[in-house]
């Protein structure tokens, strides 16, 4: 179609288009050789210097517009064309535009005023249209452009019915009706826009079609809605049964609602390819109106059926008894009648039914002898192999013909598959008690919802599965309890219900006891309800489930001694169940064994074994989660070097090769949280994209895809602080979180996905409505995994990390307390020996350093250390997280050390800073953590000690740091705070003013890369005014004072009550404005200083600074009567000089 209309438009590029239709011969050639064949090559042989706009519209309306958008990723660069997309809002097309480097996206907004009044301009007042001395005004015009409220296709509706020639009235008097609709239209998507469009069709349907010929109308266009290809009038007349002359007036009438096509055709096209998508749902949508508006698409199929067995067994083949008939020798509507009367049989009547509604014929009346001359002139219209004679069909009866038939198409090719599917379901009429031919019928949905993902062919699949079990005894029943426990366990894994989970479990018990031992596929059944079970373990978290799936799949692999071809098979199937008990119960032993189990069946699947791919990336999975445990890096490596195997032999289009590249990704990702190698980490992401274009919409893996993806260009945010990195993993999230509704099983993973890509976001920016919205999407997750789900303890922990960030920005101690008890919850739900066990012991025990930092008590700063031991005596080297368990335990030792002053605390607090820096070499993505960390201890040992090479290597630490923070680095701000506060503690004991000037410089970098609302911005704002302070102490510049008493009000703002900080910044600004006051003696200086000392009094009285506010405040008054002579300051001086001596 596009290299027709180029043809059209530049007639130097058909040779080059006719060379395309030489050389490409269908079916067998890609998509990508017909864009550069039929496409770029004509443009190419333009030889233009500019590009070329090929303008697509509609895009979401096109069948299959992901393979499209997957091509045009490979467009070359530079290209001679350019693609303008429209659509309307798809999250597929979305993802997919993403991943076009140059494309831009825009919102469409609605059609302004102005452009629908020059539409109407164009098409009202060019000359075209008899307005017989009526043309539309201004007004007029302005008026219908507001009506059309932006929606240019009710503009472009309302213009083809003031042309409609078949009504009678003049164009301004159809005009005039069009604008007296009282109701006023607000454009609104999904919804009064839809309202709009169907006063406007109904209207125009009420118009073009006068009662007497409404119900004739119905019937063509039911008869349009489903009919498969266009035909001309006549054909069409012959197969809807609507006399030529009302078929052609009835076309012509409907000219005025097309806006695809040629409105001059005599061909009577399918309804989507002649009018816009809001129409042709406009008529199949029920209707209590007026019943031409509600047309059923299952009595269209009943009307069409019926005239297609009318046309081909009472027409077509009586004609030519005696005679032999080829599908060629078919004429007008014959060869349509032929090929899609199963489609609409199939489609129109219930499986029980074997004659149309109100039909004439009925497959119980079709002879023998008609259903096998009807076979030879259908099979060659859906294939070319069957060219040549179908002698295979001789001497079938007619019962067991289309099951025949069906099974010569074959299941195999996707463009014939539905016609296979016709078949067995005219064979499923003829025969209902047939097994074979539901078996058949189920299989070929499951290939059919394999390619579409469409829940009505899974549900179909399951149907049909269903209908093998009906009759008994069925000496094949355990072979049909499978296939329809499969399908169940198929669909909760798509949509979560657990009804079919747990059918699914009791359907595979029920096999397994039709197959007792020694029948040979008992071992098939082990493995199937081993499978299930496992399955239901991991949603519900029921350690019975696991263990019994266990003890199937030994059973199953007794069943399977060497040389037994399932062996493999049952080897991978235990190994995986024994890997799923490791992850939940932390017993090593279970880790090793599957290891082992996988080598083994992996030596089982030599190349060129099928399945050798499969056991490589198990193989790969068992070695990276033991790496994760232990921490043996051999064991990462072989693990990436494994999955790299894998992949290797899953080229395109292997249907795993997204697995494959997924648990590639995965295993970089890995490597750079350990190693810091930034090419692992964007190799990566590399391969996550190349898995979700795999996975187009309607995937049953495409969210997993969005997830992994996402949580790639999180870490990538954390590592570089590129916003688009954030803000593109939020987007993919929440793509991922539509596509598992509730009950979808893996939606609490998705929940908890975005709350912690969100609460990242809101560690840059601030904004606290994201840490709010974190938190709910927390809560709901944890609601979703009850105990004993086996996901449970992570949700626990992650709802923690949330409530105590929000602790820490606005001081609301019930949040701090909530967190530490959600951790203790998990916690118990992790005990020894537990793979994540020391992860709770290490939040729980910050969270318990934190709530100590505020309240003092010396038993939750005890508890915390001995947490911190706990983990690090279960994470020993070389583990992975070792260094973060030194990590931790430092900083509370150099804590309790900041509250008892025990020297050994401090230097032991280094010591492990050190150990924990040698676990981070460059470019370990926490290095600079560990940097910045270990100066902060040593800076604290000198400001103890005063040995100045603790100093000096302090400073010479943040310095690194810095460096392996570079902007946009996320961190940035936060080393160019702790380098400039060690600079000005240098200051204070050398005096080097370079050293104190650099600090604030420093500072002022900080500042502005923490804008308001980031959740640092406050800190930045008093580490400048301290130094900015320092300044002025030593200088006396009066500028450093003002900017000082500016920067610790903003600090004031953002810290209100009840931040734990607050008294102390109301006392640091009462200080610097009562020393400005020292200075300038003015009135408003001492004023806001007495008010501060005020509000200070309100702070509880065991906080220090209601005491020094106490002996503040009556100097303070007794000053501002000095100065203004006012009695009320003397009466509130006596009052607070009498309550400070209390």
């Amino acid at each position: 179609m596009i290299s027709r209309q180029l043809g059209v438009m530049y007639p130097r590029a058909i040779a080059n288009i006719a060379d395309a239709a030489r050389t490409l011969d269908g079916p067998h050639d890609t998509l990508r050789e017909y864009f550069t064949a039929y496409i770029f090559n004509p443009i190419r042989a333009l030889e233009y210097r500019y590009q070329l706009v090929l303008v697509v519209d509609g895009l979401d309306e096109w069948r299959n517009y992901e393979p499209f958008l997957a091509e045009l990723v490979h467009i070359p660069s530079p290209s001679p064309l350019k693609f303008v997309l429209t659509s309307r809002f798809n999250y597929s097309i979305e993802r997919a535009v993403d991943k076009m480097l140059t494309t831009r996206k825009y919102a469409l907004p609605p059609a302004s005023q102005t452009v629908i009044e020059r539409y109407f301009h164009q098409h009202f007042l060019s000359g075209d249209i008899n307005w017989r001395g009526r043309k539309p005004d201004d007004d007029k015009i302005y008026r219908l452009a507001a009506r059309a409220d932006g929606l240019l296709i009710w503009a472009a509706t309302a213009r083809l019915l003031v042309t409609n020639k078949f009504d009678t009235r003049y164009p301004h008097e159809i005009l005039d009706q069009i604008l007296s609709s009282e109701e006023k239209v607000i454009n609104q998507k999904d919804g009064p826009e839809d309202g709009q469009l169907d006063r406007l069709y109904r209207g125009a349907i009420s118009t073009l079609f006068p009662p007497h010929i409404r119900g004739i109308t119905r019937k063509f266009l039911a008869a349009t809605v489903v009919l498969q290809e266009a035909l001309p009038i006549g054909d069409f007349a012959r197969l809807s049964g609507i006399p030529e002359p009302a078929t052609e007036e009835i076309h012509q009438r409907l000219v005025a609602l097309q806006t695809q096509g040629d409105p001059k055709t005599n061909l009577i096209s399918p309804a989507i390819q002649r009018f816009h998508a809001s129409f042709v749902e406009f008529i199949t949508t029920e209707s209590d109106d007026e019943a031409f508006l509600a047309i059923s698409t299952t009595e269209a199929h009943y009307m069409l059926a019926n005239r297609c067995l009318e046309i081909v067994f009472v027409e077509l083949l009586p004609s030519f008894r005696g005679k032999t008939c080829t599908y060629a020798e078919l004429r007008g509507v014959e060869p349509y009648a032929v090929k899609f009367w199963p489609l609409h049989f199939s489609s129109g009547t219930p499986r029980q039914q074997l004659t149309p509604q109100s039909g004439t014929v009925g497959m119980d009346l079709i002879s023998e002898e008609a259903m096998h001359r009807w076979a030879t002139l259908f099979l060659p219209c859906i294939a070319d192999i069957f060219q040549n004679g179908h002698n295979s069909l001789d001497g079938i009866q007619k019962s067991v013909l289309p099951y025949k038939v069906a099974f010569m198409i074959g299941n195999e090719d996707i463009t014939t598959l539905p016609y296979h599917i016709q078949c067995l379901e005219i064979a499923t009429r003829l025969q209902p008690l047939d097994m074979g031919t539901w078996e058949a019928l189920g299989v070929a949905y499951r290939r059919l919802h394999g390619q579409s993902q469409s829940n009505k062919d899974l549900d179909e699949e399951i149907t049909a599965f269903r209908h093998c079990l009906e009759p008994a005894p069925n000496p094949d029943r355990s072979t049909s309890l499978n296939n329809l426990a499969d399908a169940l366990q198929t669909r909760f894994e798509q949509r979560g219900a657990s009804n079919d989970l747990d059918e699914a479990i009791s359907l595979h018990r029920e096999a397994l006891l039709v197959r007792p031992a020694p029948h040979p596929d008992r071992s098939t059944s082990l493995n199937n309800l081993a499978n299930a079970l496992q399955t239901s373990f991991q949603q519900r978290g029921a350690s019975n489930d696991l263990d019994e799936a266990i003890s199937l799949h030994r059973e199953a692999l007794l069943l399977s001694p060497a040389p037994h071809p399932d062996r493999s098979a049952s080897l991978n199937n235990l190994a995986a169940a024994l890997q799923t008990c490791f992850e939940q119960r932390g017993t090593s032993n279970d880790l090793d064994e599957a290891i082992s189990l996988h080598r083994e069946a992996l030596l089982l699947r030599p190349g060129p074994h099928p399945d050798r791919s499969a056991s490589l990336n198990n193989l790969a999975n068992g070695l990276q989660t033991r790496f994760a445990q232990q921490g043996a890096s051999n064991d990462l490596d072989e693990a990436i070097f494994l999955y790299q195997e894998a992949l290797l032999l899953r080229p395109p289009p292997h249907p795993y090769r997204s697995r494959s590249l997924n648990n590639l990704a995965s295993a970089l990702q890995t490597r750079f949280e350990q190693r810091g190698a930034s090419n692992d980490l964007d190799e990566a992401i590399s391969l996550h994209r190349e898995a979700l274009l795999l996975r187009p919409a309607r995937h049953p893996d495409r969210s997993g895809s969005l997830n992994n993806i996402a949580n790639a260009l999180k870490t990538r945010f954390v590592q570089r602080g590129a916003s688009n990195d954030l803000d593109e993993a939020i987007s993919l999230h929440q793509e991922a979180l539509f596509l598992r509704p509730e009950p979808h099983p893996d939606r609490s993973a998705s929940l908890n996905n975005i709350a912690n890509a969100i609460q990242t976001r809101f560690e840059q920016r601030g904004a606290s409505n994201d840490l709010d919205e974190a938190i709910s999407l927390h809560r709901e997750a944890l609601l979703l995994r009850p105990a004993p789900h086996p996901d449970r303890s992570a949700s626990l922990n992650n709802l923690a990390d949330a409530l105590q960030t929000r602790f820490e920005q606005r001081g609301a101690s019930n949040d701090l307390d909530e967190a530490i008890s959600l951790h203790r919850e998990a916690l118990l739900l992790r005990p020894t020996p537990h793979p994540d066990r020391t992860a709770s012991l290490n939040n729980l025990a910050i969270a318990l350093k934190t709530r100590f930092q505020q309240g003092g008590a010396s038993n939750d700063l005890d508890e915390a250390i001995s947490f911190h031991q706990e983990a690090l005596r279960l994470r020993l080297a070389p583990d992975p997280r070792r260094s973060t368990s030194l990590y931790n335990i430092a900083n509370a030792l150099k804590t309790r050390f900041e509250q008892w002053g025990a020297a050994n605390d401090l230097d032991e607090a280094i010591s492990f800073h050190r150990e924990a820096l040698l676990f981070r070499p460059a470019p370990h993505p926490n290095r600079t953590a560990s940097l910045n960390n270990l100066a902060d201890a040593l800076q604290a040992r000198f400001e103890q000690c005063g040995a100045s090479n603790d100093l000096d290597e302090a400073i010479s630490l943040h310095q690194e740091a810095l460096l392996l923070s570079p902007a946009p680095h996320p961190d940035r701000s936060g080393s160019l705070n702790n380098l400039a506060n060690a600079l000005r503690t240098r200051f204070e004991q050398w005096g080097a003013s370079n050293d104190l000037d650099d600090a604030i410089s420093l500072h002022r970098d900080a500042l502005l890369l923490r804008p308001a609302p980031h959740p640092d911005r406050a800190a930045s704002l008093n580490n400048l005014a301290n130094a900015v302070e320092n300044r002025f102490e030593q200088q006396g510049a009066s500028n450093d004072l003002d900017d000082a008493i500016f920067l610790r009000r903003e600090t004031l703002l953002l810290r209100p009550a009840p931040h734990p900080q607050y008294s102390y910044l109301l006392k640091r600004l009462a200080v610097a404005l009562q020393i400005r006051f020292d200075q300038g003696h003015l009135l408003h200086d001492i004023t806001e200083a007495i008010s501060l000392y005020e509000r200070l009094l309100d702070c509880p009285v065991q906080d220090p600074n209601h005491s020094w506010s106490l002996e503040q405040l009556p100097a303070a008054l007794s000053e501002r009567h000095a100065l203004i002579g006012d009695h009320v300051d003397i009466v509130e001086g006596t009052d607070a000089e009498g309550q400070s001596l209390m």
